[in-house]
């Protein structure tokens, strides 16, 4: 019978090497464990917050930059309607009134605009009293020899210089258009109007095309002075007249609280963006 020696019955110096061998093997043995454990098994620890962070911080451009191509669609969409017109603003006229308007081109002057501007110069010009709204006496404006009445002044002011100019010596030669003491007189003058045409735009006699901004009105009438000597009234002339108007834009200053009925009408009669470029006497219309 052949009997495996045991460790004990060995050299002790040998034993200790064959330990040694042992815990060796066994060594090796779990880290290749660990290391097949460690390629084989997926890492399931979360990541970390900054890493979130990072990525965040790669996405904040592009969100930028689509906030503002955003705002810039809306921006060219608003620029585009105001220039179409399309947007409507709340004004307030000079005698309080609120309506709704829509922004166009600066020298865009409708009929109706037209229309009552003549109307507006033609009472002015022509319908004289001897007080003031306020119900004082009418001092009138000196120019030259004759005194001129407010209303006479106020609606000059629609005419360029050069044509109120020539106005004003109409009256200055003509005693039967303005009398030397007319205010102080107790006369009134009333003109009443028998034909105010449709404005139309003006033709360029040269080229035979129409004239932008340009319009021409006719106005007819018969203008009377009532008086103690014809209370019956007596006609003083019946103008006929061409007023050539253009299209202007002018800056005044705010229309004071406190003006009257005068003022505020010679007011929105500057207000409403025309000027009388030359005025002819044409035959009266039957």
């Amino acid at each position: 019978m052949i009997r495996t020696p045991h460790p004990t019955d060995t050299n002790p110096q040998e034993s200790q090497l064959h330990e040694l061998a042992i815990k060796k093997e066994e060594a090796g043995d779990e880290l290749d464990s660990f290391a097949e454990f460690d390629g084989d098994e997926p890492d399931t620890e979360p990541q970390p917050s900054y890493a979130r962070f990072g990525v965040l911080l790669k996405l904040l451009p592009l969100g930028i930059s689509s906030l503002t191509l955003l705002y810039l669609l809306h921006l060219g969409s608003r620029i585009d309607s105001l220039r179409q017109g399309h947007s409507q603003v709340l004004v307030q006229t000079v005698d309080g009134r609120s309506m709704s308007a829509e922004p166009v081109d600066n020298y865009v002057r409708t009929p109706a605009t037209i229309a009552k501007t003549v109307e507006m110069w033609r009472d002015l010009t022509f319908n004289w009293v001897q007080k003031l709204p306020n119900g004082e006496r009418d001092p009138g404006t000196r120019i030259g020899t004759k005194t001129f009445p407010t209303r006479l002044i106020q609606a000059s002011t629609l005419m360029s210089p050069e044509v109120r100019e020539v106005w004003y010596q109409v009256f200055k030669e003509r005693d039967d258009y303005l009398p030397i003491n007319f205010l102080g007189s107790g006369s009134t003058r009333i003109f009443y109007p028998k034909l105010q045409t449709t404005p139309k735009t003006v033709i360029d006699p040269k080229t035979a095309k129409p004239l932008p901004e340009r319009y021409e009105v006719e106005v007819y009438g018969d203008w009377i002075e009532y008086s103690a000597d014809s209370p019956q009234g007596k006609l003083i002339d019946r103008p006929a007249l061409r007023l050539y108007l253009r299209s202007t834009v002018k800056t005044q200053p705010p229309l004071s609280e406190d003006a009257d009925s005068l003022q505020r009408d010679a007011y929105e009669l500057r207000a409403n963006g025309l000027e009388i470029y030359d005025i002819k006497r044409i035959p009266y219309a039957r």
